[in-house]
């Protein structure tokens, strides 16, 4: 079940947070926003609030995270930086999606290259991000699980060998 938006902070909270807790600072925060440091202070008052958790210690003039702040700072620091490339990405390609492709240089030099005018030519808003790896995608650490290689040999004991791969 989803969470109801009600309960989401806003991107205005969890921004005011995000600047907060990486300068370490209300005041650099503001500044980084343009907002001021009163406006800072309330809207982290505000996310803490909703949250029911205190993510900052403040004492004087100085705040420093809380143990619990630390760790929201580094989901919300991930979360912030997934909505600004996929809002950049929307921006670069508005009709269409991205394909990220991890090939082997023979593969991709022998038969993706000769396929991919056609195939761009037919899906003329897609992105294809190809990077090259010197192992198969079963073996790279950096590739999904779930992209996996197959090879299927002819029947005549052959040695031709076609490569497929599949995303789940």
């Amino acid at each position: 079940m989803q969470t109801p938006r009600r309960l989401l902070p806003s991107i205005g909270l969890l921004s005011a947070f995000e600047a907060s807790a990486r300068t370490g600072s209300f005041t650099a925060a503001a500044r980084e926003l343009n907002l001021t440091q009163s406006a800072i202070s309330r809207q982290i008052r505000a996310l803490e609030e909703q949250l029911g958790v205190e993510l900052f210690l403040r004492e004087r003039q100085t705040v420093r995270l809380t143990p619990a702040g630390e760790a929201y700072a580094r989901d919300i620091r991930e979360a912030l930086r997934r909505i600004s490339a996929a809002s950049l990405n929307l921006r670069a390609n508005p009709f269409g999606g991205t394909l990220n492709l991890a090939i082997l240089p023979t593969f991709g030099t022998r038969w993706l290259a000769p396929r991919l005018p056609d195939f761009l030519a037919r899906h003329p808003g897609i992105t294809i991000n190809l990077a090259t790896r010197l192992v198969e995608a079963d073996a790279a650490p950096d590739v999904p699980q779930s992209a996996r290689s197959r090879s299927n040999f002819n029947d005549r004991g052959g040695g031709s060998r076609r490569r497929t791969y599949e995303h789940d």
